[in-house]
């Protein structure tokens, strides 16, 4: 199950309101997701950690320059 699905499916389940609103949600979901993301992050020098991702999404780096690309993408149409 992706991140994107289970966190708002635990977040919608440990609530003891029937319809949250779905800004809410987003809100939770962010403070959530906030806890796996590097605390100090300065500039473009990170190693990218792509467990998290789906698989194929992350495609490759491309440096111009001083400046970093990260490409994602999929083979659906």
């Amino acid at each position: 199950m992706k991140i994107v699905d289970a966190i708002p499916n635990r977040v919608v389940n440990s609530t003891d309101v029937e319809n949250p609103r779905p800004d809410y949600i987003a809100r939770v979901v962010n403070r959530i997701r906030e806890k796996t993301r590097p605390k100090d992050l300065r500039g473009m020098q990170f190693e990218l950690k792509t467990d998290n991702l789906p698989e194929g999404l992350y495609r490759k780096e491309v440096k111009v320059g001083d400046r970093r690309h990260l490409i994602f993408g999929t083979d659906e149409n």
